[in-house]
């Protein structure tokens, strides 16, 4: 996880691993929960879920 979350981390579903990056991005303890939330949502999701991503007010 040196340049951010590797797939194979996130794959791994370990919420204190994703925790502690968020903390060492200096992120508080809320931000950092709420982050780690959603690439467990993303990484751990049933095939059929279809997903729409908005940033920047963009579709991607």
């Amino acid at each position: 996880m040196r340049n951010g979350i590797s797939h194979d981390e996130a794959l791994k579903g370990d919420r204190e691993a994703l925790n502690k990056y968020f903390i060492r991005q200096e992120i508080t303890q809320r931000t950092t929960s709420g982050h780690s939330r959603q690439v467990l949502d993303f990484y751990h999701v049933k095939e059929n879920t279809f997903r729409i991503t908005f940033f920047g007010w963009i579709l991607w």
